[in-house]
């Protein structure tokens, strides 16, 4: 082909076919784009990231559902697990000594009734009750002539009627003769008056026979410690005579030997933790107060149990079992407050109650140790009720007095230095405190023979004193460090 200038070279079929098909895959939809070359958006990012918001939320629905109380604890523990926290677990930072203590008595209420059923359906399936044979107690003799066992009857003899045996008569209404007279009653009234009466005699006397050492000032803490002379006391309560007292924990009301020993008149104050602090002995926590000097002479809180031994330990001491306690807050005669029996209120100033204020307008909170002078035990120990509650080293155990009864009734002597059950789940805090949680039940908490549980670390209204045995010569004082070996009647191993 010739090519003169001016002209276009001719379109050959060959070119054509190249631009058509040139043309043809420029237009070709490619991928991800629409016919006209643009770009398709991809929705399936936005669907997954709509399902799982949809999920987020409901998640978010059941989780607080079970964290408010919305699904039963049943359930949630059936298919959560531990993903989701039990309404009923209160959390170290926060102050649910109240909330807890409700949990434990119902637990515990739960638990005497399971029992009482699991009796009941141990009893012989023939006769829906069983029969007793009655203890006849022959006055004049003094002595018991049967004792009383469980006898199982067919329900054809239960329906006959009764015969006119002394046995059965004793049941029944229709034999006045033999039902116990006035004089009879008369007679078991004189015989416990008497029997009171000779025990609280040998109290005197053991009263009058104890060795009363001189009380002396810790030399690492500053701490004053009060002496407590060995002697009988009464430990728990007369259900007769104190109408708030829990015929399940503080029941029957026994008498209980201690040898002697120095407890704190005060509680452990925040001044006397810091020197233990600075020595190296103890540590501190978050939320105590230790360096505010304002506040040095108010009571330690925010302290554990372990913490609280640990200082203990280091002026030579230990923390008190719930018995030494209970006799250096109400001594010897069974009073039912510190002070006798009075019950502490907003206008008496015996104790640190809640919304207490003084008259110059300072209150509803702690107040430092020995504001109440009024209030104080027969030995002279301060805050014994009210406050803060005090930690002790005894286990919590319901009915632990029922076992304490059982152990003088077998070995026919008074009880001596009990430490309580070998181990548990709470420890027993007593004496009450300023919480705004008890307003309504502070008359109960602060008697001297309350007993109460504690299964949290720590708290804000408890604190703790420390006691130090009368080991004879050893000056008050010389214990072992921490670390040196464990109390030989210490309870047992921490949960």
């Amino acid at each position: 082909m010739i090519r003169v200038d001016g002209d276009s070279p001719a379109d050959t079929d060959l070119n054509l076919e190249k631009k058509e098909v040139e043309m043809i895959r420029k237009n070709r939809p490619r991928k991800g784009a629409d016919g006209n070359g643009k770009k398709k958006k991809d929705k399936l990012p936005g669907i997954l990231i709509g399902i799982l918001a949809l999920l987020m939320l409901l998640a978010g629905g059941v989780y607080g559902a079970a964290r408010f109380g919305l699904i039963p604890d049943e359930y949630r523990e059936k298919y959560l697990g531990n993903l989701v926290p039990s309404t009923l677990t209160p959390t170290p930072t926060i102050d649910w000594v109240r909330e807890s203590m409700t949990v434990y008595e119902l637990t515990a209420e739960a638990e005497k009734i399971a029992a009482v059923a699991a009796t009941v359906d141990a009893w012989p399936t023939q006769t829906p009750y069983p029969t007793f044979t009655p203890v006849f107690i022959d006055l004049d003799e003094g002595r018991a002539t049967e004792t009383s066992v469980p006898v199982s009857v067919p329900d054809e003899e239960i329906k006959e009627e009764p015969t006119d045996t002394a046995e059965e008569s004793d049941w029944t209404d229709e034999t006045p003769e033999e039902q116990p007279t006035e004089e009879a009653t008369e007679a078991v009234s004189e015989q416990d008056e008497a029997a009171v009466a000779q025990m609280l005699a040998e109290m005197e006397e053991e009263k009058a026979e104890a060795v009363v050492k001189e009380d002396y000032v810790d030399e690492k803490s500053g701490a004053e410690m009060i002496y407590i002379p060995a002697g009988s006391f009464l430990l728990g309560s007369d259900l007769n005579v104190d109408y708030y007292a829990s015929p399940e924990e503080e029941s029957p009301q026994l008498r209980v030997y201690l040898d002697g020993y120095w407890i704190g008149k005060t509680e452990v104050t925040n001044g006397q933790y810091l020197k233990c602090v600075e020595a190296g002995v103890c540590d501190q926590s978050t939320y105590m107060s230790i360096y505010n000097r304002d506040l040095e002479n108010n009571p330690l809180t925010y302290v554990t149990w372990d913490q609280a031994e640990r200082f203990c330990s280091w002026i030579g001491g230990h923390l008190p079992t719930e018995y030494e306690w209970e006799k250096a807050a109400r001594g010897t005669d069974g009073r039912i407050y510190p002070w006798g029996e009075e019950e502490p209120s907003l206008e008496n100033d015996l104790a640190n109650v809640p919304n207490y204020v003084n008259e110059e307008g300072y209150g509803y909170d702690l107040f430092p140790v020995g504001s109440f002078p009024n209030g104080q035990s027969p030995y002279g120990l301060m805050d014994m009720a009210g406050n803060v509650w005090e930690w002790t080293s005894t286990w919590y155990s319901l009915n632990y007095y029922e076992t304490l009864a059982a152990e003088e009734e077998i070995s026919g002597s008074v009880v001596k230095n009990p430490r309580g059950p070998e181990n548990g789940s709470s420890q027993v805090i007593r004496g009450g405190s300023a919480a705004a949680t008890e307003v309504n039940n502070y008359p109960s908490y602060m008697r001297a023979a309350n007993r109460s549980y504690l299964n949290m670390s720590s708290s804000y209204y408890v604190g703790f004193r420390c006691m130090v045995p009368d080991t004879g010569d050893a000056r008050p004082g010389e214990g072992p460090l921490p670390g040196e070996g464990p109390r030989p009647d210490e309870p047992g191993p921490r949960p």
